[in-house]
């Protein structure tokens, strides 16, 4: 039997986002010490490089998602992976600081962009309907992947060769990588292409108009939907309150008396559950209900908080860390689901760039509020109040969506309008 090419898709996204995220922002600590020290930079400027990169792909993610639900994946697959590996030669030559913001700041954030994050979650929700839930699940299992596969040999390469020939080979194996996926890549299901489950051809819907998979949506009128502003406000108050404890574990666990390697082994909990929560998503998820199930993991954020807040032991802390890596697992997976189920596949590159700006922004406020109740109160207990609050409000906000119709539903609506006009 011939294996459904959707699967491959997923595949090569699981190995997209392993490598592009394991080589860029689960690697970049690594080059913290012997960048800073060489270059006589401070730690504080060290996160600005940081925060460059994030910004660049919260400021280029519109764009590169707007250009897919236009252009094929496969040229924007090439661009971005030419411009990623000439970022990576900046970075290893340069000493203009002029053009160490070119490539943190615009070449790299197209590189993770274009890359990975956008066009490779446009290109499996468009292979999939039936069983879109458990592709996405299984597809961002790479995110998690990328901080257990990549660091070693990252490090090894700093260790050996330096961190400018480090970076020079990143870069020049990750340009291979993604020119490799940009020949292996379908862009859509063809005529003879069934998904495991459905009795048709998943080939594209071509209905004319506006929404679901006919015509890309305009901006403007996305940004004037209801459900748009749920849907994205939601979810990055979610991405942005976890992954603000995230970074907060370490810390949290030594100011409660653990070791430095039982605080570091409450980031290897949340990573290993983060992975089961995603394998368990592509379990469960033809079967449940999306609306429901985000509204659920967003209220279990709730007693994560508390029991993070007031846990005294290592099995305390390491219990809540494992329910966090729950929660962290299955939000991303379940925004994409969202967004392609509520607004179709025609504007779903469109819509999965806007709300990664809004995300960026989310995980900034809510990273450097962590900081701030820290240093001014010395305990994070006034974050864990803040973000429990957060939390219920992200859920309602899900919860809300119920009440709007599904940019398809529309569509439907108006193809039957002008369907009748036109008899």
């Amino acid at each position: 039997m011939r294996i459904y090419y959707g699967w491959v898709i997923v595949a090569i996204a699981v190995i997209g986002y392993t490598v592009v995220m394991g080589a860029t922002t689960n690697a970049f600590g690594i080059f913290v010490v012997p960048v800073s020290q060489e270059l006589h930079l401070s730690r504080a400027a060290m996160n600005t490089a940081f925060a460059f990169t994030s910004i660049g792909s919260g400021v280029m993610a519109p764009f590169v998602g707007r250009a897919l639900d236009y252009v094929p994946a496969r040229p924007i697959l090439i661009a971005s992976a030419l411009l990623m590996g000439l970022g990576f030669v900046i970075l290893s030559q340069a000493h203009s600081m002029w053009l160490w913001i070119l490539a943190l700041a615009v070449l790299i954030p197209i590189g993770i962009d274009g890359g990975a994050l956008i066009t490779l979650s446009v290109l499996v929700a468009r292979w999939f309907k039936v069983q879109r839930t458990r592709a996405i699940a299984l597809s961002v299992v790479g995110m998690s992947l990328g901080s257990i596969v990549m660091p070693v040999p990252v490090s090894l390469l700093v260790q050996t060769f330096g961190w400018r020939m480090a970076l020079l080979t990143i870069g020049a194996f990750l340009t291979i990588a993604l020119l490799a996926a940009a020949l292996l890549i379908r862009e859509h299901p063809g005529a003879d292409d069934i998904e495991p489950g459905s009795l048709s051809p998943a080939s594209a819907d071509k209905r004319q108009g506006p929404g679901a998979d006919g015509q890309p949506v305009r901006v403007r009128d996305l940004l004037k939907m209801k459900q748009f502003w749920l849907i994205g406000t939601s979810v990055s108050i979610a991405l942005g309150v976890l992954t603000a404890i995230a970074i907060t574990l370490v810390p949290l666990g030594l100011g409660k008396g653990l070791t430095l390697v039982q605080a570091t082994s409450l980031l290897t909990i949340l990573g290993a559950t983060s992975v089961g929560a995603k394998l368990l998503l592509a379990w469960i998820g033809k079967r449940a209900n999306i609306l429901s199930l985000t509204a659920v993991i967003y209220f279990l954020g709730v007693p994560v908080n508390i029991a993070l807040n007031y846990a005294s032991s290592y099995v305390s802390l390491f219990a809540g860390a494992a329910a966090l890596g729950l929660c962290a697992g299955m939000t991303p997976a379940l925004m994409q689901t969202l967004v392609a189920d509520r607004f179709g596949l025609a504007s779903y590159g469109t819509i999965r760039g806007l709300i990664t700006p809004l995300s960026a922004l989310s995980l900034a406020l809510c990273s450097r509020f962590a900081g701030e109740v820290f240093d001014r109160t010395g305990s994070y207990h006034m974050m864990f109040l803040t973000f429990m609050a957060l939390h219920i409000v992200a859920a309602a906000m899900i919860l809300a969506v119920r009440s709007t119709a599904p940019l398809a539903c529309r569509s439907d609506e108006v193809g039957r309008g002008v369907s009748a006009t036109s008899a």
